[in-house]
């Protein structure tokens, strides 16, 4: 893939945005991935984003899937370095400073005030995510189901996960 340092610095890039958690870059991903580079489909980001969400691990190993998708293991190493190593090699080197710090009003306040970014952020990655994946009404019909299963509180959320990978391969066969 020529594209290959494309791929590292759009996944660095991301790196420094995940504020909050990964899921607040899925639209700043889906736009590069899907609208920009036209490296994937809206089904197949959807699909990436599943596969990310079932393997053991960090949600964002999508990335590394991504990657490994583009570029084989070449692709691998550049969306590990890129959104993962760089960024957690700076955490750790500045995490002791942090903590001697994180009394004081200033660190406070930046944490109050990164809060509300974040539950932006994650809202609009739900909403990019159920963009691409509720394609029809049977997509959001079942989405619908899974939501109000798992607001119910009674079932296990993997008991409703598989229940909703068998209600896929009925009904998408």
């Amino acid at each position: 893939m020529s594209d290959l340092p494309t791929l590292f610095f759009i996944y660095l890039k991301l790196a420094f945005l995940a504020i909050g958690g990964a899921a607040g870059i899925l639209p700043e991903l889906y736009r590069e991935l899907v609208l920009t580079h036209r490296w994937m489909s809206d089904a197949e980001f959807a699909q990436a984003y599943a596969i990310g969400q079932l393997a053991p691990g960090p949600n964002m190993l999508m990335l590394i899937y991504v990657g490994y998708r583009l570029a084989g293991l070449a692709g691998v190493g550049a969306a590990f370095v890129g959104f993962f190593a760089v960024t957690s090699t700076i955490c750790a080197v500045f995490s002791g400073w942090w903590t001697r710090y994180a009394d004081t009003p200033w660190a406070r306040a930046a944490q109050r005030g990164l809060a509300p970014v974040a539950v932006g952020l994650l809202f609009s990655g739900v909403w990019t995510v159920a963009s691409a994946a509720l394609t029809d009404g049977t997509t959001f019909l079942l989405a619908l189901l899974a939501t109000l299963l798992m607001l119910s509180g009674r079932l296990n959320p993997v008991l409703v996960i598989a229940l909703s990978g068998a209600a896929g391969l009925l009904f998408f066969r």
